[in-house]
């Protein structure tokens, strides 16, 4: 079970249970536990021991399936606890927890051995979706074609409503997309924050790079992104037809997400005389930079 169908192992659910674990060296019985994770307000319909026990286990299995606990007599704790050095060094619990769950989810050449294999795939098609054509939160499968349909079914299990849905709220914990309108009515691919994530190993001790380094990096540090191998094979198979991108061209999402980034002072796109560029593809426009400079600080 992964959290695309695993309902109850929302982000949020899963930092809860992390945090309380992270200060519980010896471990915590499983009671104390559920009752934190399922407190009686998030059931008002029916408050009874039994109807939270689900929810507990469904959050509890996820985080064994991560490899991020384990039991011992009748105890969980964390299979591994960063010290203080190490979380403030990530930027705090938040950062450190977010960078764990990226990993787990969609770094890591292994995800398969936490049981997330689908989850890449599903995202890196996703981001091959035009941020101009947004999908309804309401109904996410909805504009699916019986191409994607049929894909996405053999290949990462999104085409019911509520999997849509949990894989949304994953992508948009993890920075890759953002929600637009009130209420969350739709939902956009928009990696600006995980790209900005990733820049101090995209860089490295570099402060400017030329657009086809920095891409090529970006691939190597994420690999749902452009270049990376999981964006390779998707491209390669191309589900979504119209969505092809031409040699020399960014997807529309990190065309986006790259000019966000740009507006907002942390890079700086420019175009070297005589140089060789990439193109940002933003629908109406097109953007021609050949360099791409890093604004720390």
């Amino acid at each position: 079970m992964s959290v695309i169908s695993n309902f109850p192992a929302l982000p949020n659910r899963l930092k809860i249970y992390y945090a309380y674990l992270l200060d519980k060296t010896k471990g915590e019985e499983q009671e104390k536990l559920f009752n934190l994770v399922a407190p009686s307000s998030l059931d008002r319909k029916n408050n009874s021991e039994e109807s939270k026990k689900p929810l507990h286990k469904d959050v509890f299995a996820e985080l064994k399936l991560l490899d991020l606990v384990e039991e011992q007599e009748n105890k969980i704790l964390l299979k591994y606890s960063p010290g203080k050095r190490e979380l403030n060094s990530a930027g705090g619990l938040d950062a450190y927890f977010l960078a764990l769950m990226e990993n787990r989810l969609v770094l890591s050449g292994g995800v398969e051995n936490y049981g997330q294999a689908d989850f890449p795939k599903a995202l890196a098609w996703f981001l091959m979706q035009n941020p101009a054509n947004p999908f309804e939160w309401s109904n996410p499968v909805g504009k699916l074609s019986d191409t994607e349909t049929t894909w996405l079914r053999q290949n990462a299990d999104i085409v019911v409503t509520a999997r849509f849905q949990n894989f949304l709220y994953w992508t948009n914990y993890l920075g890759y997309t953002s929600f637009v309108g009130t209420n969350k009515p739709f939902i956009i691919p928009d990696p600006t924050k995980a790209i900005e994530r990733h820049l101090p190993n995209v860089f490295d001790s570099n402060s400017e790079l030329r657009m086809d380094e920095f891409i090529t990096a970006l691939g190597a540090s994420c690999p749902v992104l452009e270049n990376g191998v999981v964006r390779n094979d998707i491209e390669a198979i191309n589900p979504t037809k119209s969505l092809g991108r031409e040699e020399g061209h960014l997807s529309k999402s990190t065309s986006l997400a790259l000019k966000r980034l740009d507006i907002s002072g942390k890079l700086k796109l420019s175009k070297h005389a005589d140089a060789d560029v990439i193109l940002l593809d933003w629908g109406s426009d097109m953007g021609r930079y050949s360099h791409i400079q890093w604004m720390k600080g």
